[in-house]
């Protein structure tokens, strides 16, 4: 493992090739400062005194348990594995609840999501496309791309401050509007580095910049300057008024008494 120290602008590698593990995701809790690693056959954090990896006990058993993603929000840290969703406590780190293919989970190969309860999610390797999930109801609805999706492996769900969801997949990145359902696709030509996105590639700054890793380079933007360069002032025109007044059993056409007093919309 890598650490990079930024005020003193080196590198300091940590070896862990004794222990065997691979390392699949990293994550730090920001409650406490823990590093959290996610690896082929559970959970384990790094021990800063003792400075070896220690595995951690899971509801089920940790071996080919492929942990590959950390979410935090107020609820706590989410922690999505190929035998389900985890959810740790924050303060305590303590695995509160765990959704299985039996309780919530329609497949058990999640790898990313947003913001629960109403999540959504990119699921591998099965290629299931985008799975929302209502936590509350437990309720799924399932977007593939019969729904629009460019294609159906995701490996990340970023959500913007516009209703957007922003998914690299081998074939693209998709923008995912969380209200119509609507799908735009970016290709190379519309300026993204490469058409296939890695599987742990990609970040989110604190300011909402984006950037996704492929395999020509990185694509990096923030979601306002697209959106913003997207955005078409349509003209709306009034074509044809009609009313219902009150106990009438028809509508009235008022048109031309609207195009007379010149009303704008």
């Amino acid at each position: 493992m890598m650490e990079y120290i930024p005020a003193q602008n080196r590198w300091v590698e940590h070896d862990f090739s004794s222990q065997e593990t691979r390392l699949f995701k990293l994550f730090q809790n920001p409650v406490t400062g823990k590093l959290w690693a996610g690896t082929p056959d559970g959970l384990i954090y790094l021990d800063d005194k003792k400075k070896e990896l220690v595995p951690v006990q899971l509801p089920v058993s940790s071996r080919a348990t492929f942990v590959r993603h950390f979410y935090q929000n107020e609820q706590g840290i989410w922690i999505a594995s190929s035998k389900g969703l985890f959810l740790m406590d924050s303060r305590t780190e303590k695995i509160l609840d765990y959704y299985s293919i039996l309780t919530a989970c329609r497949t058990t190969t999640s790898t990313t999501f947003t913001k629960m309860p109403r999540a959504f999610s990119g699921w591998r390797p099965k290629a299931a496309g985008l799975i929302r999930w209502d936590r509350k109801n437990n309720a799924f609805r399932q977007f593939t791309r019969e729904n629009g999706l460019s294609d159906n492996t995701i490996y990340a769900v970023y959500e913007d401050d516009y209703e957007n969801l922003w998914l690299p997949s081998n074939y693209g990145l998709m923008r995912f509007d969380k209200n119509s359902y609507n799908t735009r696709v970016y290709l190379p030509e519309n300026g993204i580095a490469h058409e296939e996105f890695n599987t742990f590639a990609h970040f989110q700054a604190e300011d909402g910049t984006l950037y996704f890793g492929g395999l020509n380079g990185i694509t990096q933007f923030h979601p306002k300057d697209i959106i913003g360069e997207e955005t078409e002032n349509i003209p709306l025109y009034l074509s044809k008024v009609r009313v219902l007044t009150e106990n009438a059993e028809d509508f009235v056409d008022k048109t031309e008494g609207f195009r007379a007093a010149k009303i704008s919309v």
